[in-house]
């Protein structure tokens, strides 16, 4: 068992955002890095195989609107670089999202990613959904979202699963910075 666990990691991360005047064009990138590492367990010997850094992180998303902005086509990309392995995790998710009244909309998307580990190059896909809510005396909105995925795994070659995630978000608007 390993004892020389790291009890501190340091992260940063940077974004951008850009936006046409009319705003029905917007597209924003993050980058991050973390120092810390993960644990590549051997499944057979259940022992610690390799000890890896955490990989760079880079999101990249357009979203472009309607002229009455209740119609949102968004493209995210996401990418995983190890630094210090051979190893590349890329998704690529299109959606659609309308609101039909100002406190109500839905979404649908595919997905897709692959994953390069050492020698594998492995491709998943999925498809996600939600809707969202808007109390607008509240400045509130609630995310109800569902997503299945049949994923690579980011730590053993050749590896699939099947995922189902569910999630429920709320977002309070306006908080600092109004929008009117």
């Amino acid at each position: 068992m390993r004892t020389d666990i790291d009890a501190v990691a340091v992260a940063v991360s940077a974004g951008l955002l850009l936006q046409s005047r009319a705003e029905n064009l917007v597209f924003d990138t993050r980058v991050g890095y973390s120092t810390g590492s993960t644990d590549i367990v051997d499944l057979d010997t259940v022992t610690i195989e390799e000890v890896v850094g955490c990989p760079l992180f880079w999101e990249n998303t357009l979203t472009l609107s309607n002229r009455d902005k209740n119609t949102f086509f968004v493209v995210k990309q996401l990418n995983d670089v190890g630094l210090d392995r051979s190893y590349y995790y890329g998704r690529l998710l299109p959606a659609v999202e309308h609101y039909f009244v100002n406190w109500f909309s839905a979404r649908i998307g595919p997905e897709g990613a692959l994953v390069l580990l050492n020698e594998s190059l492995d491709f998943g896909y999925g498809v996600l959904g939600g809707v969202t809510f808007r109390i607008l005396k509240w400045k509130l909105d609630i995310d109800l979202n569902v997503a299945y995925r049949n994923k690579p795994s980011r730590v053993v070659e050749g590896m699939m699963r099947d995922d189902i995630f569910f999630s429920l978000i709320f977002n309070l608007n306006d908080v600092f910075l109004s929008r009117e």
